[in-house]
C-alpha cells in the first residue's frame, strides 16, 4: 500500500501573475493526496500577490490556459477558490509563520528581488521548517506539469529506481509542442560550462552517472545532503552548481525520464534579452571559475571573450546598444568579481 508524505510544491513568481496563476491552476489539478503549495514573491511591481489572491479567493475567471489548445497531456488549469495563508519573508526567517493549519496555498512576500535561488531558498526555509521530513519540488511558473506527476515522482522515490536519491530531475519538453524536447537534463561540457542535453539517452545506456538536474523542475528528498541553492549568481547556473554540492556531500542524483514536464518560452526574463544575455554569459564565467581547473578555466575565458567582441559587435551593427553593453559589462563584471544581482534594474 502507498504512503503518501509531504510534498512541499514551491513556485517562483517575479512580475508574471497571469502565468503563475496558470501553473497554480495545473498545479492543483494532481491527484496526489498529500501536498501544498509555496508562491514566493520577489517583490513583483505589477500586484502579482494581489492578483494571485483574487484567483485563490475564486474572483479570478481569466485562467487563460484552461482554454488552450495543446496536444500537451495535462488536465486545464482550474479557477480558485483555494485555502490560503500569506506571510513576510522577515516572519519565515524568525520562524513566527510556518504551515498553519488548513491551508494549501501558501503566499511569501520575499520584500526584494532575490534572484532565482535566493527566491526559492525562501521557500525551501519555510518548507523545511515546518516539516523536517517534507520533500520539496523546485517549478518553474513557465512550467505545466500533467495530473499524475507527482504521484509518478513520489512513487519512483519511495518504491522505484530513484529510492537512494537525494535530487530527483525531470525532462522538460516544449508546451507548444510537447514532442520535441527541450532539455533531459544537466551535463558539465568541456570549456563550455553547465550544458542542456536534448536528446534521451538510448535504453540500457549508461550516460547518467554525472546527469544534473536542470532548475525547471527539481525535486528535493528529506535525505539530500544540501536543501538550499547558491545565491551568488542570482540568475542562472544554481541548479548546476547545487547539483555539483549535493554529489559533493555524497548525495546523488536521478533523473526520471518516463516523467516529463512542459515548458513555456520565457516571458520573466525574456528569451534573448539584454538581462537574459547578461546573467547567462556572467553566471557561466563563475561557474567555470569555481569549478574548472586553472587551464580549463584560461579556456573558458578566451573563449568567451572572443564571443563577447563578437555578440558586441553584431548588437552594435544592429545599434542595439542595450545587448551590446550586456555582452561587455558581463565580461567585465567577473573579471572584477561582481555576484549577485547588479547593472540592470531587476
Amino acid at each position: 500500500m502507498m504512503t503518501y508524505p509531504s510534498v512541499f510544491v514551491i513556485v517562483l513568481n517575479w512580475n508574471s501573475w497571469k502565468q503563475t496563476i496558470e501553473c497554480l491552476g495545473n498545479i492543483f489539478r494532481n491527484d496526489y493526496p498529500n501536498y501544498r503549495v509555496i508562491v514566493c514573491d520577489n517583490n513583483s511591481q505589477d500586484g502579482s500577490l494581489e492578483y494571485i489572491k483574487a484567483w485563490a479567493e475564486g474572483w479570478s475567471d481569466s485562467v487563460s490556459s484552461a482554454n488552450e489548445k495543446s496536444d500537451a497531456p495535462y488536465i486545464p488549469a482550474v479557477d480558485g477558490p483555494v485555502a490560503y495563508e500569506q506571510c513576510t519573508w522577515p516572519c519565515v526567517t524568525q520562524g513566527t509563520e510556518a504551515a498553519q493549519g488548513g491551508a494549501c496555498l501558501t503566499l511569501i512576500q520575499t520584500g526584494e528581488n532575490l534572484g532565482y535561488g535566493g527566491g526559492y531558498n525562501v521557500g525551501l526555509r519555510y518548507a523545511f521548517r515546518s516539516n523536517p521530513a517534507t520533500y520539496a519540488l523546485v517549478l518553474n511558473s513557465d512550467v505545466v506539469i500533467p495530473s499524475h506527476f507527482l504521484t509518478k515522482a513520489m512513487s519512483a522515490v519511495l518504491y522505484g529506481p530513484a529510492r537512494n536519491a537525494s535530487v530527483v530531475g525531470f525532462p522538460a519538453y516544449f508546451h507548444q509542442n510537447p514532442r520535441r524536447l527541450e532539455c533531459a537534463y544537466l551535463r558539465d561540457a568541456l570549456s563550455r560550462g553547465p550544458v542542456h542535453v536534448t536528446v534521451l539517452p538510448e535504453p540500457n545506456e549508461d550516460k547518467l552517472n554525472d546527469a544534473m538536474a536542470h532548475g525547471a523542475a527539481l525535486a528535493i528528498t528529506p535525505s539530500a545532503p544540501v536543501k538550499f541553492f547558491p545565491e551568488e549568481y542570482f540568475l542562472y547556473c544554481e541548479d548546476a552548481d547545487y547539483c555539483r554540492q549535493v554529489r559533493k556531500r555524497g548525495g546523488s542524483i536521478f533523473i526520471q525520464l518516463d516523467n516529463p514536464v512542459y515548458h513555456r518560452v520565457s516571458k520573466v526574463v525574456g528569451a534573448g534579452s539584454p538581462l537574459q544575455t547578461y546573467y547567462t554569459r556572467r553566471s557561466k564565467l563563475a561557474y567555470c571559475r569555481k569549478y574548472n581547473p586553472p587551464m580549463e578555466y584560461s579556456i573558458v575565458l578566451a573563449r568567451m571573450l572572443y564571443s563577447t567582441l563578437k555578440g558586441c559587435l553584431k548588437s552594435l551593427i544592429r545599434r542595439d546598444w542595450m545587448s551590446a553593453k550586456a555582452y561587455m559589462l558581463s565580461y567585465w563584471h567577473h573579471l572584477r568579481g561582481k555576484k549577485g544581482r547588479t547593472w540592470i534594474s531587476t
